[in-house]
């Protein structure tokens, strides 16, 4: 499967038991013999719901993560998909299956994730794994204060762009704080502004 794979996943499958031709699916890619075929893009998913993702379905263990910076029991989720920015080592830049339009889940859904999360499997920590966090920084804030207000209790972490973080006003920082943020990662890729330049990073050495 290529590009996003929720509109995929249930027709190949149902293809595959019922030993179907794969030619012609969107969204797939296969060999028969030597020949190599690419089906078209599938489309994006449509992010605009509250997702009941079934978690039950899996076993919740395998995915607990102990972190050294006060975790016990950390848990991924993700707030939104792509990322405007055209790095050369990205697949978001791709010509083929461009992701540059970032799409958001509503508040309403990573809110009933953080708390399902919270709830029915213990977690203590939550990373935001989004490509490039913090573009809608308002969105993030209420997110956190709707959790709190609720009565949540937890610790969250994210990575972002460095250029981002040096754009954040005082009082988004004052709040990342206050509702339980304790780590934030970045990638600077290099210390070289040549090689910054040659990838496409947008950022400068002095940030």
């Amino acid at each position: 499967i290529w590009g996003e794979g929720e509109n995929t996943i249930v027709p190949l499958i149902e293809k595959i038991i019922s030993r179907d031709s794969l030619y012609g699916m969107k969204g797939i890619g296969f060999k028969e013999g030597k020949d190599v075929f690419i089906g078209k893009n599938s489309g994006y998913t449509p992010l605009n719901k509250i997702f009941k993702l079934p978690y039950h379905l899996l076993d919740m263990e395998q995915y607990a993560r102990k972190l050294i910076i006060g975790a016990s029991r950390e848990f991924p989720l993700w707030a939104s998909r792509g990322c405007p920015y055209r790095c050369r080592f990205c697949s978001n830049a791709s010509e083929a299956w461009p992701n540059t339009k970032v799409r958001f889940h509503t508040t309403e859904h990573v809110v009933n994730d953080i708390k399902t999360l919270v709830n029915e499997y213990g977690a203590d920590l939550i990373t935001f794994e989004d490509e490039n966090f913090l573009m809608n920084a308002e969105q993030f804030i209420e997110i956190l204060k709707t959790v709190k207000r609720d009565g949540i209790s937890v610790k969250y972490r994210f990575g972002a762009r460095i250029d981002i973080l040096l754009r954040l006003k005082e009082q988004t920082w004052k709040a990342l704080k206050e509702y339980g943020v304790i780590a934030i990662g970045t990638a600077p890729e290099s210390g070289s502004q040549k090689i910054l330049d040659y990838m496409g990073k947008g950022i400068m050495l002095n940030q």
